[in-house]
């Protein structure tokens, strides 16, 4: 269950003592972000090559930014089709991708109507998190983790708790350029740390209602009047893993580097509030890059190809003319440009005329060659190879089905780690619901309660397994029959595990004391049969 200080408890008196000391948290999200500099160019070169009207580091943060290096829509649009692909294989709108389930510690000590009766109350917990996930932010928040982790190196969402019981949880997509991990010597994640800048102070109560503001800075909201603007602030919100077990959540204010950072909240979670999806990790590393950093040499050259062409056909159209300084042609009012004029001292032949066109470049097969090679690697790469153009034939369902199976290959590692995300996700969500009385206290942590993910992704995945039991099945009948598979397998066991895996809920399926019911009615029905066989027979002798 997540637990967090009541605003009684958050005083400033009590929060100093709570955690770690503020100098020691500042001095650990200063190595974080020391060691994500590196990325920092990488990022800002992919934000302004496939990004640029959303570049988070473009010091104009107020609206659209000028998007004067992007001369080709290849990646952003593929960047794009990736990113509504992995999000509909995976969290699906309006659609049931989470379970919950029996872990294995605790299924083996429950007999049957035991576990029927603990999957329906799993079951009703999973219908109250699906009104969740299915309303307030979650959707918009999702998606744009998964537009940064495909284009960046990771997808930060934070997932708090909020103050109304119509929407209980806060989801927000912070971006990356915001956030620095840090991990332990074994490369688990061991702390989070976001840069807040220009936090309004009269908002900082809005937003934490538990903080508990210095006098220096109540007296900054006394003194600004209706006319002037709201003191702004920078603030560290820091999550660290607790040495007991948990997570801390706090919120520091340094005014300078020497101060003594104040902390204006302090919680403690059971579960992390941060999500972090990452399409790979580097071994020792916090990070790792996804597919648009990977393609960035690719998006380089198609952007740079692209604008050479987009030149050499401002040339081919407008020309450039060479113009002989005779005392006639005033070569000081013409500019050198798609159409200006190049000063020579002579046009051609002895003289040559006053005003004659200049051969350009302009063979544009070159060009068009080195854009289709390249934009067909960012297609490739960023998973857009979807059905081909009608125009080009009908293809048959099994080629549909391969290029379904070669996505399912392509991304399984990565859907791993995201699975292992949503995982922690839905446990954090589980930790609020119960923490607010909406739903049974249970302990999820995968083995005594389990969260399962039946995104249409991860369900193909499992869908092997079910296609593995059935291919063995299907041997047995034809070794000895179905007698002899009967003595090798059980039914039930089967019917249920393929259920389970299949994600079939269980409200269709029938329970312990109506598949006792059934079983004595088929056996009475074919009692009956076997007892009018003989009565039949001596009717025809």
């Amino acid at each position: 269950m997540a637990k967090k200080t009541d605003a009684a408890e958050s005083k400033k008196t009590e929060t100093e003592t709570k955690g770690i000391d503020g100098r020691t948290v500042m001095k650990r999200a200063d190595r974080a972000f020391k060691l994500k500099e590196p990325w920092d160019p990488l990022l800002r070169e992919m934000f302004e090559l496939t990004m640029a009207a959303r570049n988070p580091y473009d010091p104009n943060k107020t609206g659209a930014t000028s998007m004067s290096r992007q001369f080709d829509s290849t990646a952003p649009t593929s960047l794009f089709k990736a990113t509504n692909r992995i999000f509909s294989e995976m969290t699906p709108a309006d659609q049931n991708w989470i379970g919950l389930d029996i872990g294995p510690v605790l299924l083996p000590r429950m007999n049957e109507l035991q576990q029927q009766q603990m999957r329906k109350i799993l079951s009703q917990m999973v219908q109250v998190a699906e009104v969740v996930f299915d309303g307030g932010n979650f959707i918009n928040a999702q998606w744009e983790c998964f537009l940064e982790m495909l284009g960046g190196i990771m997808g930060c969402m934070l997932v708090l708790e909020d103050g109304d019981d119509i929407e209980p949880v806060s989801f927000q997509c912070v971006s990356q350029s915001e956030v620095a991990l840090e991990i332990d010597g074994r490369g688990r994640k061991r702390g989070v740390y976001r840069k807040r800048k220009g936090v309004k102070v009269r908002e900082i109560t809005e937003m934490w209602d538990d903080a508990e503001l210095p006098k220096e800075l109540k007296d900054k909201l006394r003194t600004s009047g209706a006319n002037q603007e709201d003191p702004e602030i920078d603030l560290m919100e820091s999550t660290y893993w607790l040495k007991g077990g948990g997570w801390a959540y706090c919120i520091h204010w340094r005014k300078g580097s020497s101060d003594e950072p104040v902390q204006l909240v302090y919680r403690e979670y059971n579960e992390c509030p941060w999500i972090i999806y990452q399409w790979s990790r580097i071994p020792g590393s916090p990070y790792g890059p996804g597919p648009g950093i990977l393609l960035l040499p690719a998006i380089r050259m198609v952007n740079k190809v692209r604008e050479m062409v987009i030149m050499n056909a401002a040339l081919a159209l407008a020309g450039m003319y060479l113009g002989r300084d005779d005392g006639v042609l005033n070569i000081d009012n013409i500019q050198i440009m798609q159409g200006g004029i190049v000063p020579v001292a002579s046009t051609g032949g002895t003289i040559g005329a006053s005003l004659v066109p200049l051969e350009t470049g302009r063979n544009f097969e070159i060009g068009h060659f080195v854009l289709t090679e390249e934009q067909e690697i960012i297609r490739r790469g960023l998973f857009d190879n979807g059905l081909p153009d009608p125009k080009d034939g009908v293809r048959s369902p099994t080629e549909i089905i391969e290029r379904v199976r070669e996505l399912a290959q392509d991304v399984g590692g990565a859907i791993g780690r995201i699975t292992r995300q949503l995982v922690e996700l839905v446990a954090r969500v589980m930790g609020i619901l119960q923490r607010r009385g909406l739903v049974p206290g249970v302990n999820i942590d995968q083995f005594t309660f389990k969260v399962q993910i039946k995104s249409p992704l991860a369900r193909a995945q499992q869908l092997q397994e079910v296609q593995t039991i059935l291919q063995w099945y299907q041997m047995l009948q034809s070794l000895g029959g179905p007698a002899f598979a009967a003595v090798f397998a059980n039914i039930e066991a089967v019917a249920v595990l393929i259920s389970t895996r299949m994600g079939i809920p269980h409200q269709v399926q029938r329970d312990t004391a109506d598949k006792e019911a059934m079983q004595q009615q088929i056996g009475q029905i074919i009692a009956a049969q076997q007892m009018a066989q003989p009565a039949a027979a001596n009717l025809a002798a």
